[in-house]
């Protein structure tokens, strides 16, 4: 994994963390250098999970793989030119 010029993952969580590794894990059987974009730098929108250390910012993403490898708890959003994800466990009904 490599950061892009000017991002940051000072501040992150142990839960994005842990998720970046597995998508590093899944871009080295691929062949190809994941790359994070931003962190808890950069502008994003008011009360993004960035700000709290729990979302990043990825370049070339395997589109059909990521939400499998991160599971249930993340979000996964296709931007323009990155992909976005944060770890947001939902509550379940028990």
């Amino acid at each position: 994994m490599r950061l892009k010029p000017g991002a940051s993952l000072e501040g992150a969580k142990p839960e994005l963390l842990a998720g970046l590794n597995r998508l590093d894990a899944l871009w080295e059987r691929h062949g190809l250098r994941l790359v994070v974009t931003a962190g808890k730098d950069g502008k994003h929108m008011v009360g993004s999970k960035h700000y709290e250390g729990l979302a990043a910012d990825l370049r070339f993403p395997l589109r059909d793989e990521i939400k499998a490898a991160l599971g249930q708890d993340w979000d996964v959003v296709w931007e323009k030119d990155h992909v976005h994800v944060e770890f947001d466990p939902k509550p379940t009904n028990r």
